[in-house]
């Protein structure tokens, strides 16, 4: 199954998505982004994690409604039937010419994606279950 994500409210398949090279979080990292974590399919704080969003998003005059963020939150956890994971949620201030100062009239983007949680099994733990001794954390 592909990972679905959202790109300016619409569904799409992660691995097919193209984001513009002149996206200002490409040159200046004019962006903020959130990571809401996962648990049981459940998005964990999520309320207070969209309200840092915006309050994050009002210090750099980012001007974009975040109206749909919530659900599209909650569909991408649903769609993509991850139990254990985190969902990304990346706003920039939209694409435009490079150029230092903000432009004028320009769209935020809106990039929505999700992410399973790799459980990782430290080396030493793998080598060392072979002779049935377990290693010494450091």
């Amino acid at each position: 199954m592909s990972i679905m994500a959202f790109w300016n409210n619409e569904e799409v398949a992660y691995n097919t998505l193209k984001i513009s090279a002149h996206d200002r979080s490409f040159y200046f990292a004019d962006a903020i982004y959130e990571v809401i974590r996962v648990y049981q399919g459940q998005a964990w704080l999520l309320d207070e994690h969209l309200a840092r969003l915006k309050n994050s998003l009002q210090i750099v005059r980012i001007e974009v409604s975040i109206g749909n963020v919530k659900e599209q939150v909650l569909q991408n956890i649903i769609k993509n039937e991850i139990t254990d994971g985190y969902t990304y949620v990346q706003i920039s201030r939209g694409a435009a010419p490079r150029s230092h100062g903000f432009p004028h009239g320009i769209t935020p983007n809106i990039y929505i994606y999700i992410a399973k949680i790799l459980k990782l099994i430290h080396l030493d733990y793998l080598e060392h279950q072979e002779s049935k001794q377990l290693p010494k954390l450091t």
